[in-house]
């Protein structure tokens, strides 16, 4: 369903597209409240939704991304962790992030 929305637009996709937007704000309103000021959320998870995204895509077609093997387990779990890392540095509280320099 992704490649086809990327590809092309057909009367299907506009609901999609809209229950997926209204998912991710309802889910970032809930997290909001517990994300330091200054933080772009929808941002952060915007580039993080695009990532899985793009590499989901391409594991239909590729076994390898940058050296991790995208069409195993193991290979999609260095990139959960990668992510979870990545997102907990652009959302730690600055001070935590200015006391690790």
């Amino acid at each position: 369903m992704l490649a086809g929305e990327v590809a092309s637009r057909s009367p299907f996709h506009a609901p999609l597209e809209a229950a997926r937007e209204q998912f991710g704000r309802a889910l970032g309103e809930l997290v909001q409240a517990r994300i330091p000021p200054g933080v772009d959320l929808e941002a952060v998870t915007a580039i993080a939704s695009a990532a899985v995204h793009y590499l989901a895509l391409r594991a239909r077609f590729i076994k390898r991304y940058n050296g991790v093997a995208i069409d195993e387990d193991a290979g999609w779990r260095r990139l959960e962790a990668a992510m979870t890392a990545m997102i907990r540095g652009a959302i730690a509280p600055r001070a935590a992030v200015q006391s690790r320099r």
